[in-house]
């Protein structure tokens, strides 16, 4: 069953208890105007694919199960490039909406604290996003585009194997 929440736009805060009594269900594409938090840390473009399905747990909470696919630029910490990324995930979250009655469910529930009745989209996304971030997007092994760890010596100077293992080497040859 489609919801009335299909009508709502992503930047639009959603009533979670009405959705997960009715069972609702809808699918948004959101961009880096709808997701701040997560534009921040990514290059140019965003663009995110978001399903999200609410329902009652056994104790009559309401819980959201969502599923994402992720596209943006992203600096690489191994080689420094701004690459192209692209990935995809899956969550379930059981949305409170006070600090006691999260720590009541114990770790085997992911929490969404909610201030007041309503959550917008990007607050039950953003999270999700900001934690499988990868850290490096280079697949290759050393990475063709990774600066060079070793350097020739001044002057193309080659020393052997000896001298690179004596730390005293460029002082004897200063020496003599």
């Amino acid at each position: 069953m489609i919801a009335p929440a299909m009508k709502t736009r992503p930047q639009e805060a959603l009533r979670y208890v009405e959705l997960a009594q009715r069972g609702a269900r809808f699918e948004r594409s959101l961009g880096g105007a709808d997701l701040p938090r997560w534009s921040e840390v990514v290059e140019g473009e965003v663009a995110v694919d978001v399903s999200l399905s609410f329902a009652q747990d056994e104790a009559s909470r309401p819980c959201v199960k969502g599923s994402y696919r992720a596209r943006s630029d992203m600096l690489c910490r191994r080689c420094s490039e701004v690459l192209p990324y692209e990935w995809a995930g899956d969550f379930e979250l059981t949305i409170v909406g006070d600090e006691t009655a999260a720590s009541q469910l114990g770790v085997e529930h992911d929490v969404l604290l909610a201030e007041g009745e309503e959550v917008e989209v990007a607050e039950i996304l953003e999270d999700e996003l900001l934690m499988a971030m990868p850290d490096q997007l280079c697949r290759e092994e050393p990475c063709e585009r990774m600066m060079p760890r070793e350097f020739p010596a001044p002057g193309g100077a080659t020393e052997s194997a000896a001298e690179r293992g004596n730390p005293f080497a460029a002082i004897a040859k200063l020496k003599d």
